[in-house]
């Protein structure tokens, strides 16, 4: 009886290690993915690179099937697309907001990341993007670039995994990326002026 009782004990905490193990891979990689983000956007002066960076890091570490780049114009006042994954080129072209308008302008202008689920439901997400592949992702998330306390932009991640939110590791990645890529557009654009 006392040895069935010590098996079990056993097995209970050897399946406790091994979730242990997994989140502790898990958090592993997730920091080595920021480490090799930050490495790349950061070493580059040139607000093209920058957002090339940026969008490729997205990209190539979580399942998405958008993600576009939006920096206000200051001429204008309006975000507008800078860089893309996902998107066709007339799209893009159409696609600006004024600060507060949608969902990508009140990310902008709250400045705080916004999570939106079963994004396939939502209808303001951006005008037009329908008709642009085959329908829309599981779910949104909308990072405001935030530097010294002025926003630059919003990027827009665009889900596709399967799943109806984005899991809390993808939520840490892209305001980690928002940080870094907001320090490196604000640079780049001081080095440009």
């Amino acid at each position: 009886m006392k040895a069935a009782a010590a098996t079990s004990a056993l097995e209970k905490r050897i399946d406790e290690l091994e979730r242990e193990v997994n989140s502790l891979r898990r958090e592993l990689d997730l920091s080595r993915r920021l480490l090799r983000a930050a490495s790349q956007i950061n070493s580059s002066l040139s607000l093209s690179q920058v957002v090339t960076r940026t969008l490729d890091n997205v990209q190539h570490s979580i399942s998405v099937r958008r993600v576009a780049l939006f920096l206000l114009e200051k001429s204008t006042e309006e975000l507008l697309i800078v860089g893309a994954r996902g998107l066709q080129q007339s799209t893009i072209h159409q696609l600006r907001y004024s600060e507060g308008e949608g969902i990508v302008g009140e990310a902008f202008k709250g400045k705080q990341l916004r999570v939106v689920t079963n994004a396939s439901e939502n209808a303001d997400w951006l005008k037009g993007l329908e008709d642009d592949s085959d329908g829309k992702g599981d779910w949104l998330v909308l990072a405001p670039l935030v530097a010294d306390e002025i926003t630059l932009g919003v990027l827009c991640v665009e889900g596709a995994d399967g799943q109806h939110t984005p899991n809390e590791e993808t939520v840490i990645f892209l305001e980690t990326i928002v940080s870094y890529a907001a320090a490196a557009i604000r640079n780049a654009r001081l080095h440009e002026d």
